[in-house]
């Protein structure tokens, strides 16, 4: 080979090698931060934050959670999220569902009594529980529910606040997203923004 060719082909191969650090090492990298600046509320963890003014007990985080995350719900004055499959309900280290068989005698178990116990506790027929309140979420860390299954808790809510239940409809509705879920455009509810929501009336 010529050196004059040597030559040519290192040339070549130092343009390509500064092409691609500009590309891959420099322009990719900015984009996406330029992108998350833009969404800078999802990028950052869709985090849900106390106002200025409210009442934080000392030691207390202004941080309460993500919007994008389920939390545990231990109080009655809450609404409740879909079953887990966690012992510890929503928790992030034991994401999962439950793998059970839609044929499993331990599922219809499970949902049989799920059912019971709900309707046992917001009062109504177990009919009238919707079927999101009986299964589990494929990571148990979805924090949306249906709108009916929202609407089943608003009077225990309001009862358990001493709230008017009109004022828990409506922060029902402030915190219902549409979403695309493949087959049409519905309607679901966020719990953990709904929650937050209920904190700061």
């Amino acid at each position: 080979m010529s050196l004059s060719r040597i030559k040519r082909v290192v040339w070549t191969a130092v343009k390509l090698f500064t092409v691609f650090t500009l590309l891959i090492g420099l322009a990719y990298p900015l984009a996406f931060v330029g992108v998350g600046k833009v969404f800078s509320d999802q990028a950052q963890g869709s985090l849900l934050v106390h106002d200025a003014g409210a009442k934080v007990p000392s030691g207390k985080d202004r941080v309460v959670g993500s919007r994008l995350l389920a939390q545990p719900v231990t109080k009655p004055g809450y609404f409740f999220y879909r079953p887990s499959a966690s012992e510890n309900g929503a928790d992030p280290q034991l994401s999962g569902a439950s793998n059970l068989s839609p044929f499993s005698g331990e599922l219809k178990d499970l949902i049989s009594e799920r059912r019971r116990l709900i309707a046992q506790r917001e009062h109504v027929q177990p009919d009238m529980v919707p079927i999101d309140a009986l299964t589990v979420s494929g990571s148990s860390l979805d924090p949306h529910i249906s709108v009916s299954y929202a609407e089943l808790q608003i009077a225990r809510v309001a009862r358990e606040r001493g709230v008017d239940e009109k004022v828990i409809k409506q922060t029902v509705e402030n915190n219902t997203e549409r979403v695309l879920n493949g087959f049409e455009d519905s309607k679901v509810v966020n719990v953990t923004a709904l929650n937050f929501a209920l904190d700061e009336l």
